[in-house]
C-alpha cells in the first residue's frame, strides 16, 4: 500500500466519510420510514427508486465522467448525494422520499462508474488488485463505524429529542453532512487527465462493448438479485423478526468489518494461488449458505453469524471481480465497464426489492433469503462458466474468450 499514490490515499479518505454515511443509513433510514406510519409493502416500493436510479444513471454519470475528468465528477457526485441524503431524512410524502432516494443514488452512480477507472488510471497491474481490496476494506471499515453510530445515536439523542422519529432524523442529517464533507479530500486531487478519451459518446457505452464485458455485466445481474433480496430488509428482518434491537444489528453491521476485511485483505494471496476466477467463484458460493442459514434460524446469534458471513464474502468477490472485469473488459472505456456493471446489478436489485418488501409485509422472512440462496449459486456457477479459462491461461484468455 505504500506505493499507492496520493490521489488514492485521498480517493480513500473521501469514500470512507461517503461510507459512514451510509452505514448510518442502513440502519437507520428503514425504521425511520416505519416510524413515520410507512407500510413495509409502500417502503419496499419506496427503496427501488435507488436500484433505478442506478440503472438510469450509471451510462450518463460515465460519459460525464470522461468529459468531466475524476476531479470534477467526484465533486458533483458527493455534493449531489450529500444534498439528496439531506432532502431524504427531512421530507415525509412517499413520493418526495423516493425522488430524494433517486437523486441520491444517481449521484452514488457516479461514485462507482468513476470508481473503477479511476482506481486503475492510478495503479499499476501490480498493485491494482490490492488497491480494489483495500477500497473495499475501507469502505467496510468505514460503513461498520456508521452502522454503529446509527444503532448508538439515536438512543444517545433521545433525551433531547421530543420523539423517536426526531432523534432518527437528527441522526439522518448528520450523516448527510459527513457525505457533504467527502467533497473535501477531493478538492485536493492532483488534476488528471481521464484515462479515456474524452470524445466518447453514447455509442461507446452501447456499441463499444464486447462480449467479455456483456458477460460479465450479465454474472453481476445475478450479484444484483442476490443482494436485492437480502440486504434492503435486515434491518427490519433483525429488528421484527428475530426479535434484536436496533442497537443489535448496528452492533451486527459493524462487526461485518471483522471477517469481511480477513477474508478481503486476503483475496489477492488467494487469486494469487489458486487463480482469481476460483476465488471469486468459491467467495460466491458461500453467499448462498450463508442466505440459507438466514432463512431458517431463529436465534439472533445465529442470524448475525451468517448476516456477516453473507456481507465479507460478497465483499471478498467483488473485490477481486472488480479489478478482473478490468482486466477482462473488452469495451472502448473503463468507464463504460464500470456503468454496465453498475447498471445490471442494480436491475437484479431493482427486480427484487420491492419483492422482498411484499414478502415481509405479509410476514414472510424466510422466503426471501431462500430465492437469495438460488441467485447467488447462479452467479457463481456463471462466473465460473464464463471466465474459468482466464485462470489457466492468464492474460491470453481474454483474447479467447473475445473469439469463443
Amino acid at each position: 500500500m505504500k506505493r499507492f499514490n496520493r490521489n488514492v490515499y485521498l480517493f480513500f479518505i473521501a469514500t470512507s466519510l461517503n461510507a459512514i454515511a451510509t452505514g448510518v443509513f442502513a440502519v437507520v433510514f428503514n425504521l425511520y420510514a416505519l416510524s413515520l406510519g410507512i407500510r413495509a409493502d409502500t417502503l419496499g416500493g419506496i427503496l427501488t427508486a435507488g436500484p433505478l436510479a442506478q440503472v438510469a444513471g450509471a451510462i450518463p454519470v460515465g460519459i460525464l465522467a470522461d468529459r468531466l475528468g475524476h476531479r470534477q465528477a467526484f465533486l458533483l457526485v458527493y455534493t449531489m448525494a450529500g444534498l439528496a441524503y439531506l432532502a431524504q431524512a427531512t421530507l415525509v410524502a412517499p413520493a418526495l422520499i423516493w425522488a430524494a432516494i433517486f437523486v441520491n443514488a444517481l449521484a452514488i452512480s457516479g461514485d462507482f462508474v468513476v470508481r473503477l477507472p479511476f482506481l486503475a488510471a492510478n495503479t499499476d497491474n501490480r498493485h491494482r488488485g490490492l488497491a480494489f481490496s483495500a477500497s473495499m476494506v475501507l469502505a467496510s471499515i468505514a460503513t461498520s463505524v456508521g452502522a454503529l453510530l446509527g444503532g448508538l445515536v439515536p438512543s444517545a439523542l433521545a433525551p433531547i429529542a421530543p420523539d423517536l422519529t426526531t432523534a432518527y432524523r437528527w441522526t439522518l442529517w448528520g450523516a448527510a453532512a459527513l457525505t457533504l464533507s467527502a467533497a473535501l479530500p477531493i478538492l485536493l486531487l492532483r488534476k488528471q487527465g481521464s484515462p479515456t478519451r474524452r470524445t466518447l459518446r453514447l455509442r461507446s457505452y452501447l456499441g463499444g462493448i464486447g462480449p467479455n464485458t456483456r458477460r460479465i455485466a450479465f454474472v453481476e445481474f445475478f450479484g444484483g438479485l442476490t443482494m436485492g433480496l437480502a440486504l434492503p430488509f435486515a434491518n427490519v428482518y433483525f429488528v421484527y423478526h428475530l426479535g434484536t434491537t436496533r442497537e443489535f444489528f448496528g452492533a451486527v453491521s459493524a462487526l461485518v468489518v471483522l471477517p469481511a476485511v480477513l477474508v478481503t485483505a486476503v483475496a489477492p494471496l488467494l487469486a494469487t494461488r489458486l487463480g482469481r476466477i476460483r476465488t471469486i467463484s468459491g467467495a460466491r458460493l458461500f453467499m448462498p449458505a450463508a442466505c440459507v442459514i438466514l432463512s431458517l434460524t431463529a436465534s439472533p446469534l445465529v442470524g448475525a453469524a451468517a448476516y456477516c458471513g453473507l456481507r465479507a464474502f460478497f465483499m471478498m468477490g467483488q473485490s477481486q471481480w472488480f479489478a478482473f472485469s478490468m482486466e477482462a473488459s473488452d469495451s472502448e472505456s473503463p468507464a463504460a465497464t464500470s456503468a454496465w456493471l453498475n447498471i445490471t446489478y442494480w436491475l437484479g436489485n431493482a427486480f427484487m426489492t420491492p419483492v422482498a418488501g411484499l414478502l415481509i409485509a405479509q410476514g414472510n422472512y424466510r422466503f426471501p433469503f431462500l430465492l437469495a440462496a438460488a441467485t447467488g449459486i447462479m452467479g457463481s456457477a456463471l462466473t465460473h462458466l464464463y471466465f474459468r479459462s482466464f485462470d489457466a491461461s492468464g492474460a491470453g484468455a481474454r483474447a479467447g474468450l473475445a473469439t469463443g
